[in-house]
């Protein structure tokens, strides 16, 4: 699921990337409020979770989530939480 939409910084349009790695059968969230209503509804079992607001709204919801870091701010949140 993308997690970031931005129209200013194409590299950071999660959107854009992720098309790239769609089949016929798979669909994409187009908007965030569609991959909000995602962790609200509970529509997945467990999130492979790398942007920080998909760690973040993995804990709120109680979705249970693979954090990977590529960065600090997700590194310093994943352990945040683990503690």
């Amino acid at each position: 699921m993308p997690h970031s939409f931005h129209t200013s910084d194409l590299k950071s349009n999660d959107l854009l990337f992720l098309e790239q790695f769609l089949t016929e059968n798979r669909e994409m969230k187009q908007t965030m409020q569609d991959v909000y209503n995602v962790y609200t509804q509970k529509q997945i079992d467990i999130n492979i979770a790398m942007r920080l607001h998909s760690i973040i709204l993995s804990e709120v919801y109680e979705i249970p989530y693979i954090a990977l870091s590529y960065s600090q701010k997700t590194e310093e949140t994943i352990k945040k939480l683990s503690s």
